[in-house]
C-alpha cells in the first residue's frame, strides 16, 4: 500500500482543484472516510502548500460536525500562514468539553505540526517566533494528545511510535539520508522543548532513533 503522503506534483495540482470544489459544496454524504481524508491533509503532505491546509479545513467544516462548527471562527486562522500566532494564545482550550477536545485538538495538532515542520531548518526571528508559539500550544496537551502529536510527526514515514522496531526500520529504510537527518532534527527539537511531556514516550522515541542510527552507518 502506498504511503498516504506519497504525492507527485501533478497529483498536488489535481488535489487543490478537488478540494476547492469540495469546500464550496455541501457533501452528498457524511462519512468517517471523508473526515479522515480531510483531517490527514491538514498535515500538508510534501509538495503541498498552505492552500491545501486551508481548503482541507473548509472541507471539514462542510461536514457540519458540531464541535468544529462551534469553534469555526477560532479555528480558521490556524490554517493561515501568519494569523494563527495570535489565535494560539487566545484559543479557549480550557473551555472545551471532553467530546469537543477529542475532535478539535487532533485537528489543531495537525495544522500546527505542519507549520512546525515547514519552519524547521530555517533561520530568522519570524521562524523562531513561529516555533515558540507552536510549542507553547503543545505544552498544554495531555498525555493522549502528546501521543497524537508524536504519531502525526512519524505518520509521513509510514508508522506509529508504538509499532515494532522491525516495522519502523523497514519504513525508515525507504528514505534517503537527508530525510533521516531531518527526521532526527525534528525529534531532537521536540524532546528539548517538551522534555517532561514526552518523558513517558522516551522508550518509543529511543527505539525510533536507534533505527535511524542503524540506517545511517
Amino acid at each position: 500500500m502506498k504511503n498516504f503522503f506519497d504525492f507527485k506534483r501533478q497529483s498536488v495540482r489535481k488535489l487543490k482543484t478537488y478540494l476547492k470544489v469540495l469546500s464550496s459544496v455541501k457533501p452528498v454524504i457524511k462519512t468517517d472516510i471523508l473526515q479522515n481524508i480531510f483531517t490527514k491533509l491538514l498535515s500538508l503532505p510534501p509538495g503541498c502548500d498552505q492552500s491545501v491546509q486551508e481548503s482541507s479545513l473548509n472541507c471539514l467544516m462542510t461536514l457540519r460536525l458540531s464541535p468544529l462548527t462551534t469553534y469555526r471562527k477560532q479555528l480558521l486562522p490556524f490554517a493561515q500562514e501568519h494569523d494563527f500566532k495570535d489565535e494560539v494564545l487566545k484559543f479557549p482550550m480550557e473551555q472545551l468539553s471532553k467530546a469537543q477536545r477529542e475532535m478539535i485538538i487532533p485537528i489543531m495538532i495537525r495544522m500546527l505540526t505542519a507549520k512546525l515542520l515547514k519552519a524547521k531548518g530555517k533561520s530568522g526571528r519570524e521562524m523562531s517566533s513561529k516555533r515558540n508559539m507552536v510549542f507553547m500550544f503543545f505544552g498544554k496537551l495531555n498525555r493522549e494528545e502528546v501521543e497524537c502529536f508524536l504519531n502525526v510527526i512519524v505518520e509521513r514515514y509510514g508508522f506509529k511510535i508504538s509499532d515494532s522496531i522491525d516495522f519502523i526500520r523497514m519504513r525508515l529504510a525507504q528514505h534517503d539520508f537527508p530525510s533521516l537527518q531531518s527526521f532526527t532534527f525534528t525529534f531532537e527539537t521536540v524532546i528539548k522543548q517538551l522534555c517532561d511531556l514526552v518523558e513517558p514516550y522516551i522508550p518509543h522515541l529511543s527505539k525510533i532513533l536507534l533505527c535511524v542510527l542503524d540506517l545511517s552507518i
